[in-house]
């Protein structure tokens, strides 16, 4: 079996003559224009940074300010709102459940049937206590760092400070004020 050859037109499928040979089909080819070369873009002029104005040395700034207290990955604030919020809600559902933990395993001895929970004080009236020591730890950590974050907040620089002073002579401690 013969193969078209690569530029061949679709033929009509005639049978073939009595020598063998396919009857030739006449094509049209459109002569194709090769495409002009696309001029090459002008390279940008590389752009000159300004230089970075020199920092002035720590010493010159005085006294900086303590980073802000923060936590987690994501580093939120410290403030300690979390903390007091969590506090606050286990304290009183602890005191809840207190009141209600006494209140439901209270006896009666004069009847029998007004002892149903009775069994259960030993579980769970230590548990609510439990529950309320666990809020007020978190509120007092909740104070604690919201005093601190309110202590970094309200931070001003001291009128006078000790800072240690070297030199290429040696080196020594020196007093520094405002007025």
């Amino acid at each position: 079996m013969d193969a078209p050859p690569a530029n061949a037109c679709a033929h009509s499928g005639a049978p073939r003559s009595p020598g063998g040979a396919r009857p030739t089909a006449t094509c049209a080819v459109p002569a194709v224009e090769p495409e002009p070369e696309p001029e090459p873009e002008p390279e940008p002029e590389p752009e000159v940074e300004p230089e970075p104005e020199p920092e002035p040395e720590p010493e010159d700034l005085g006294p900086q300010r303590p980073p802000e207290p923060t936590w987690g990955k994501k580093e939120k604030p410290a403030n300690g709102f979390g903390m007091l919020i969590a506090g606050g809600v286990t304290t009183g559902l602890g005191a809840a459940f207190i009141v209600t933990s006494v209140l439901i395993t209270r006896c009666d001895y004069e009847s029998k049937l007004s002892c149903k929970f009775g069994n259960q004080r030993d579980f769970l009236v230590p548990t609510a206590v439990a529950a309320t020591a666990l809020g007020a730890l978190l509120l007092g950590v909740g104070f604690g760092n919201r005093a601190k974050y309110r202590k970094w907040q309200n931070w001003t620089p001291e009128k006078a400070a000790l800072a240690p002073v070297f030199s290429p002579t040696g080196g020594g401690v020196a007093l520094v004020g405002k007025f």
